[in-house]
C-alpha cells in the first residue's frame, strides 16, 4: 500500500512540476511535452516542413524537445535577450554545441523580441516557420507583439505554443493573447488544445484536420475528463495528462 501511494504520489508531481527546471526557472510540465511531442509527430506525419522559433530560450530544456524534431534542412530560431541573466547566455549556447556539434541547427538570436522584423526569418529554401514557441516576456504589450508577429510567419498548418496562460502571475499573457484574439485575429488562427500550462493554436483552415488526426491517432478520448469548452469561437481539448500517439512513423 506504501508503495501504490509513492507511485501516485510521484505522478502528480510530476504533473504539477516542470520537467527541465534549473537554477533560474523553466522548464516544461509533462503534459505540455507530451502535446508537443504528438503535434510535431503530426506535423511529420503529413508531410509539413519549415523552420522553428523559440521566444524565451532561458536554460533551453523546451528548445531541446524541439530541435530534436528538427529535419536536416531545417533551423531553430532561439531569440532571448538574456539581459539579467548575461552569463547563462553563453551556457546554454554552449550546451547546444555539446550535445549537437559546433554545426547544430540553432540560430541565437540575442535581441528583444519587440526588435525582431519578418526579414530575420527569411532565408534560401525556407517556407516559413512551422512551430513557434512564445514564452518570452510576458506582460501584455509582449504577448500581443509575439503573437502577430508569429501570425505573419506562421505556415498553414504551423503551431503555436503560448506558455504561462494559465499562470496567476503572469495576467499579461491571458490579456495580450484575449486582444489578439479581439483585434488582430482576422479569422487566421484558433486555439486547438490546451495542457500542462500551455496553449496550442493553429492555422484556422488547418484546425478540423489537427482535430481529426488527434482522434485517429492519439489516446485523446481517454485523457481528457471534459467536453470540449468553447474558446474564442472554436472547441478546445483540454487535458492535464499524457497525450500519446499511434502515429504509424
Amino acid at each position: 500500500m506504501i508503495k501504490k501511494i509513492s507511485i501516485i504520489k510521484k505522478d502528480i508531481e510530476l504533473k504539477n512540476t516542470p520537467f527541465g527546471s534549473g537554477p533560474y526557472g523553466g522548464g516544461v510540465y509533462i503534459a505540455a511535452a507530451s502535446i508537443t511531442d504528438v503535434l510535431m509527430r503530426l506535423q511529420a506525419y503529413i508531410g509539413l516542413r519549415g523552420d522553428v522559433v523559440e521566444i524565451g530560450v532561458l536554460e533551453g530544456s523546451y528548445l531541446r524537445q524541439l530541435y530534436s524534431f528538427l529535419n536536416e534542412k531545417e533551423i531553430c530560431y532561439a531569440i532571448d535577450p538574456y539581459t539579467e541573466l548575461p552569463n547563462l547566455k553563453e551556457k546554454v549556447k554552449l550546451d547546444f554545441q555539446s550535445r549537437y556539434g559546433l554545426k547544430n541547427q540553432v540560430h541565437f538570436v540575442y535581441e528583444s523580441s519587440l526588435d525582431l522584423s519578418l526579414e530575420m526569418f527569411e532565408r534560401d529554401g525556407s517556407p516559413g516557420i512551422r512551430f513557434f514557441s512564445i514564452d518570452g516576456n510576458h506582460t501584455e504589450n509582449y504577448v500581443l507583439n509575439d503573437l502577430v508577429l508569429a501570425q505573419k510567419l506562421l505556415i498553414n498548418g504551423g503551431i503555436i505554443a503560448v506558455d504561462d496562460y494559465f499562470d496567476r502571475y503572469s495576467p499579461g499573457v491571458s490579456v495580450g493573447m484575449t486582444r489578439y484574439f479581439l483585434e488582430n485575429n482576422n479569422d487566421r488562427l484558433a486555439i486547438l488544445i490546451s495542457g500542462g500550462n500551455k496553449v496550442f493554436l493553429t492555422t484556422k483552415e488547418d484546425y478540423f484536420r489537427y482535430r481529426l488526426l488527434l482522434e485517429k491517432f492519439t489516446n485523446i478520448e481517454s485523457v481528457k475528463s471534459c467536453s470540449d469548452i468553447e474558446w474564442f469561437g472554436n472547441p478546445v481539448l483540454f487535458t492535464e495528462n499524457i497525450l500519446s500517439d499511434n502515429l504509424p512513423l
